[in-house]
This record gives C-alpha cells, structure tokens and sequence, in this order.
C-alpha cells in the first residue's frame, strides 16, 4: 500500500478530469439511443362527425406549423415546429369516414394540437409518424402507394401541407 498525499490543486487536478471523461463518455455517439416513439405523441380519431365539428372550426387548438409531409412506407410522417419544450406535447389527427371515390385517392386530414399549457419560448421541430397500416387506419400497400394525404392545421387552415407537394 502506497500513502501518497495530494495537494488540493492536484485533487482538483483529478476531479476536473475524471468529470470531462464522464461527459465526454456520455455524450460519445457510439452509444445506440432510441428514439422517441412519436407514434404515441399522435392520437388518431375516425369520424365524419368529428371531422365535420374541426372542419368548420369548432374546436381549440393550439399553434404550430407543418413543415413538410411525406409517406415514408407505411408511415405518414408530418414535420410540425412549435413553441415549448417545458410539457409533453400531443396531437390529434381527425379522419373523415369517408372520402370522395376518386382515384388516386385525396384525403383531407386535419392535425390540431396540445401544447398542455407549456409556455416555454425554445421552437421546437419534431416528425410525427402515423402507422397508415395500422389497426385505426387498416390502408393496404396499395393504396398507401398511391394516396394523396393532404395535412390541414387545425390552428391555421392556411396551413396546408400534402403528400404530393
């Protein structure tokens, strides 16, 4: 056993490089992080009702902006930017029932969100992924390959983005 004694500069000496080899560690890429699931940040509501109540604005949503939308396999991702980042933020995407029989297909989909009262400044910018495929949408490839989705902003109707622009 060695009975070594440090001074006070050294210790800190020490200290400061275990702490940056610690950070340097934590933020290495290397490491596989997963992502959040923005699956579950979208709740999905089918209903002509419904639809028809946000269509015609009788609703409250808060603001943000949809960058872009595309189908990326069976996803529908819709980029949106928003203010925040001090809550959890969810949207709702509101289908029609029925759509008019033309082909390709059109649909008109609306997207609103819940900013849960977040007041925080920082602008935020995520992808939401809706599972066409899934059990609330059940679209086959087929028509996945060939439907044009085009996204409303239940906050700005102005807002529009499709999946063919």
């Amino acid at each position: 056993m060695h009975n070594r004694k440090y001074t006070t500069k050294q210790l800190r000496c020490l200290l400061t490089i275990f702490l940056l080899s610690v950070i340097v560690s934590a933020c290495s890429e290397d490491e596989d992080v997963a992502p959040l699931d923005s699956t579950e940040k979208v709740n999905i509501i089918v209903g002509q009702d419904t639809y028809n109540k946000f269509l015609n604005g009788n609703y409250v949503t808060d603001p943000f902006t949809i960058n872009d939308v595309n189908i990326n396999g069976n996803y529908l991702e819709v980029e949106v930017s928003y203010s925040g980042g001090c809550e959890e933020h969810t949207f709702e995407m509101v289908w029609p029932e029925s759509v008019d029989q033309i082909y390709p297909p059109k649909v008109p989909v609306i997207l609103t969100h819940d900013a849960n009262g977040d007041l925080c400044e920082a602008y935020i910018t995520e992808t939401l992924k809706i599972d066409l495929a899934g059990d609330q949408l059940d679209y086959d490839i087929k028509t996945i390959s060939n439907i044009e989705i085009i996204v409303v902003n239940g906050s700005d109707k102005q807002n529009q983005v499709s999946t063919n622009d």
